[in-house]
């Protein structure tokens, strides 16, 4: 007797389960290797020039690129979301199982698109809140 179900299973072409599994944590990584850069930078006295690194420009160039990531997160997860929609056969993603290494991959990649991106908020916030050279400390 054969377990397999005859429906066969949508081929979902690799580089899109990657980047829906893998977007986010890059991205994360970025964010917090751009956000200590620039607070290093802005506290060993380089923040007293013009442009960029003025208090305003650093915020907004600190602001530029946690939004920039963040849309890469989100971009992860509404492919991993998608992908999952295709292979799994519930419809209701509270009840979601990762059968398979595909339907892990897109269902594990929603997980980490929705965490990571609160991650890349996270790192957002004190930037707003304290001075630059505070969060450095």
């Amino acid at each position: 007797m054969n377990t397999k179900a005859n429906c066969p299973e949508p081929d979902i072409p690799s580089k899109r389960l990657w980047f829906g599994f893998s977007g986010a944590a890059l991205a994360w990584i970025i964010a917090g290797l751009a956000d200590a850069w620039l607070a290093w930078v802005a506290c060993m006295g380089h923040e007293a020039g013009s442009g960029v690194f003025t208090s305003v420009g650093m915020r907004g160039l600190l602001g530029l690129i946690t939004f920039g990531l963040l849309a890469i997160a989100t971009a992860g997860g509404l492919v991993s979301f998608n992908n999952w929609r295709r292979l799994s056969q519930s419809r209701d993603f509270i009840e979601a199982e990762g059968r398979g290494r595909q339907q892990f991959m897109a269902l594990v990649g929603v997980l980490i698109s929705i965490s990571l991106g609160v991650g890349i908020v996270w790192f957002a916030i004190p930037i707003y809140i304290l001075g630059m050279c505070v969060r450095a400390r």
